[in-house]
């Protein structure tokens, strides 16, 4: 094993023990605050992050998007806007149960769980002229302005209301974690790092964040049943079946 593919696999492991951790520290929060919004102020400050960082490494001219802006718009908005509102609305409406419930959605990406980050993932292979950070920036650049669009609008009908300074406040340690050890961090690892194994192999990785869940919701008190740790062993099993067969059959067809 070279020394560079043991990088991509250490890159991908940050990634997924740094999502793992998100659903647990992100229960207490959604009580607090919309998903929504709380989207907003999550990746808004990751791209502004990214946005800086790519500025004084690569310059002004690497936020041209050279003909590209569709695709990577679609790419950054299935990614920070769409997985964002529908993981963390459906854990906010699963209630106690919910971390453990998103968690095992990301597990699944291979299958239906998860599709936009499927996508976002799927496009990075589009750009490997580009560098992560470049790829990264705009399409979380793009991916926000899409973010701002929907809140405008359903705060302009009703459907959603401004936070208040005591609720930001309020969820700020969340915040502080899902901008940069799940933001920042971990959306660069998990490019650079699918990039280098390739994404067969990162998915399966995917199978460590219903794990890292279990274990911080277990550690903070909630008593998993023995139907919820069946259905992810059995859930875990099928996955790593499955990458296991595509692999076989990805074999075969390079000896045919």
């Amino acid at each position: 094993m070279s020394k560079k593919y043991l990088g991509g696999l250490i890159l991908c492991l940050i990634s997924v023990l740094s999502w793992g951790g998100m659903f647990p520290i992100m229960a207490p929060a959604l009580k607090i605050i919309d998903p929504f919004y709380f989207t907003l102020l999550r990746y808004g400050s990751v791209a502004i992050i990214f946005a800086v960082i790519l500025f004084f490494v690569e310059g002004i001219n690497a936020f041209k998007t050279e003909g590209h802006i569709i695709r990577l718009w679609l790419f950054g908005t299935s990614a920070f806007a769409g997985f964002s509102f529908l993981v963390f609305l459906g854990q906010q409406i699963a209630g106690q149960s919910g971390s453990i419930i998103a968690s095992v959605m990301m597990a699944i990406q291979p299958l239906l769980g998860a599709l936009c980050w499927v996508i976002y993932t799927a496009g990075g292979a589009d750009f490997p002229e580009w560098s992560i950070l470049r790829y990264s920036t705009l399409t979380s650049i793009l991916g926000v302005c899409s973010v701002i669009i929907v809140l405008a609008i359903s705060t302009m009908f009703g459907w959603l209301k401004v936070p208040t300074f005591s609720q930001i406040s309020g969820v700020q340690n969340a915040l502080v974690y899902m901008i940069t050890l799940a933001g920042v961090i971990a959306v660069f690892a998990w490019n650079m790092g699918n990039r280098i194994i390739g994404p067969i192999n990162g998915i399966l990785f995917m199978n460590l964040v219903p794990i890292t869940s279990f274990v911080i919701t277990i550690i903070n008190g909630y008593k998993v049943s023995a139907f919820e740790i069946l259905g992810c062993l059995i859930t875990i099993s099928a996955l790593v079946g499955n990458n296991i067969y595509n692999r076989y059959a990805a074999k075969l067809k390079i000896v045919k």
